[in-house]
């Protein structure tokens, strides 16, 4: 009697990103803690965002959650061979980080016979520089953003502030932002925080980048749209250096659950609410740049 040969189980890179995310919000609600996006950047090594330690060039979308939820102060990751290459090496025992990419196929369409790319996600083993050997120890230098950027890059936007009352919004029909005043926050930080989170809200005008979730979503498109707008202020602060006080904003405490619930029962939401926080923030970003160019 032969025996077929057993097929290894194709990873679900979707499923097991988001159940890593999952697990970093739920542990971090657990303890205490602060979100896994709600980070503080003082002393923090190797500037905001996580970088390949080879290349420096920044990562993106999910694998900035992913990365930062892994609980690591320096930014820079490698492979375990590019570790080598810099001089290191991943110590003994240390647990490597699922840093995930997009790699396309070709395949006919059935229906129209033409090619077409389809996107299949793939990942890498990723280690921390602090889970390496090293020796000589490099410390990056940290990226120190100049105060008074964040109203520069504001009034870059274009965007309409109205400040008054006590309530933090983005009016959608009339496109404008209603803000309390400075002296009414914590900290200016904390103004800042808030005024990127209704910034990023902004940028889903269909002007803009014509941002919405519908059917997908149901009746949670409302908290996914807040989940969009707590990331993409979360990317704009560490853009920024902006460090709002731990906890993040206390309105905000009531979507977790929802998020949660959303993530849990869809395995690609955190990738979609990545991506479009990630576009939101360019497109503030690039709004600045852009400002300048013109001004030189």
């Amino acid at each position: 009697m032969g025996y077929g040969k057993k097929t290894k189980k194709r990873r679900d890179l979707y499923k097991e990103t988001t159940d890593a995310i999952v697990a970093a919000i739920e542990k971090a609600i657990e303890e205490g803690k602060p979100l896994p996006w709600q980070k503080s950047w003082t002393g923090t090594e190797g500037g905001v965002m996580p970088v390949s330690g080879a290349t420096g060039k920044r990562y993106k979308g999910v694998n900035i959650i992913r990365l930062w939820a892994a609980g690591y102060d320096d930014t820079r990751w490698f492979t375990y061979n590019g570790a080598k290459k810099a001089g290191g090496q991943v110590r003994k025992g240390e647990k490597s980080t699922a840093i995930v990419y997009f790699s396309f196929i070709e395949k006919k369409d059935g229906k129209t016979g033409e090619d077409k790319k389809i996107p299949i996600l793939r990942a890498f083993a990723g280690f921390n520089y602090e889970q390496c050997e090293w020796p000589e120890v490099v410390e990056a230098e940290p990226v120190e953003a100049e105060r008074g950027d964040n109203l520069k890059l504001l009034e870059a936007t274009g965007l309409e502030v109205r400040h008054g009352g006590g309530r933090a919004l983005y009016n959608g029909a009339s496109d404008y932002i209603k803000m309390p005043k400075l002296e009414k926050f914590k900290t200016e930080d904390d103004y800042w925080a808030t005024m990127w989170h209704e910034v990023t809200h902004a940028t889903g005008h269909e002007d803009r980048l014509d941002r919405t979730f519908g059917k997908r979503f149901g009746d949670n498109a409302y908290a996914f749209e807040e989940l969009v707008a707590e990331l993409g202020a979360a990317f704009i602060c560490a853009e920024l250096g902006v460090t709002p006080s731990a906890g993040g904003r206390e309105d905000h405490a009531a979507y977790i659950q929802s998020w949660l619930k959303t993530l849990k029962n869809d395995k690609r939401a955190i990738f979609t609410a990545a991506k479009k926080a990630t576009e939101a923030a360019e497109w503030v970003i690039k709004s600045g740049e852009e400002k300048v160019e013109k001004a030189a």
